[in-house]
């Protein structure tokens, strides 16, 4: 099940007032660790995502997941992306589960130290695999448009489409569908918002994702969803457009639509955002 935000967290999402903004992750801001994903008792696929980000002198962390007996079914380490005392690097992990894993287990997070029977645990989030039968549910990736900020806004989140309508977006039905859960041959659909722009930006690249946080002052906000690492003809295109004057995105799974947006409106292609499967 994904988990549901507060109402502060939604508006700050959806580019309401700053006053509202409220950590999306797990931890208070003084935390060492802010892990995103899985959230405690979080349904999730296979592989299962690790996301999250961490400050501090250590530049290295290490996970370990545990079936509902305790047996270790994985370990490895974690090296979130420009971490020091001061700023939050971000990391993602992406671990494969054994093969037909089912029921409970666990996520440890421990912190680096040179003896790893000694290692300081961080944090423990129980999880739920998702059954074979759920690995291929979907859901929808609703579009929404304020037209006196000319903003776009899409999100798999059910209550921030509501919230967002109350705002005075308007409903353009959808920009296609997700994966609810992880699997072999899908990647996250990340979520990262720049308050300074306005901007929601989304892409299923781990590395863009960590350059537009480390660099650009973007803000990770969820994972949608999951979406298909390659193209064939039963999955859809979700184009990903700029616009250098708003320095806002803009993503739509119409071809023609994307090349009115360029030469109407001032925008410039950047390509595929994600290849999404059909319903």
């Amino acid at each position: 099940m994904k988990r549901l935000l507060r109402t502060s967290q939604i508006l700050s999402l959806i580019g309401a007032s700053s006053a509202l903004l409220a950590p999306v992750s797990a931890f208070a801001a003084e935390a060492a660790l802010r892990l995103s994903t899985p959230t405690p008792n979080e349904q999730v696929g296979n592989p299962i995502v690790i996301e999250g980000s961490a400050r501090g002198k250590e530049d290295l962390l290490h996970y370990r997941l545990r079936d509902a007996n305790g047996v270790t079914l994985s370990e490895g380490s974690i090296l979130p992306q420009g971490i020091n005392a001061e700023t939050y690097g971000p990391f993602t992990v992406r671990v494969t589960l054994p093969a037909g894993i089912q029921g409970s287990g666990v996520v440890d997070i421990y912190q680096s130290t040179a003896n790893a029977n000694a290692l300081s645990t961080l944090i423990q989030v129980p999880f739920q695999v998702a059954s074979a039968a759920e690995l291929g549910e979907t859901i929808p990736l609703y579009r929404l448009y304020q037209q006196s900020n000319s903003m776009h806004f899409y999100t798999s989140d059910l209550p921030q489409r509501e919230t967002a309508l109350q705002l005075k977006y308007r409903n353009e039905g959808t920009a296609g569908w997700l994966y609810q859960y992880s699997a072999a041959d899908r990647l996250p659909l990340f979520h990262l918002y720049k308050a300074s722009t306005k901007d929601h930006f989304y892409t299923s690249n781990i590395t863009e994702k960590n350059t537009a946080i480390t660099k650009y002052g973007y803000a990770f906000e969820r994972i949608e969803g999951y979406v298909n690492t390659s193209s064939t003809l039963e999955r859809i295109t979700l184009y990903r457009l700029y616009n250098p004057r708003t320095q806002r995105h803009f993503y739509t799974n119409s071809a023609p639509e994307a090349n009115i947006a360029v030469q109407r409106y001032g925008y410039k292609h950047e390509g595929v955002a994600a290849f999404l499967p059909r319903r």
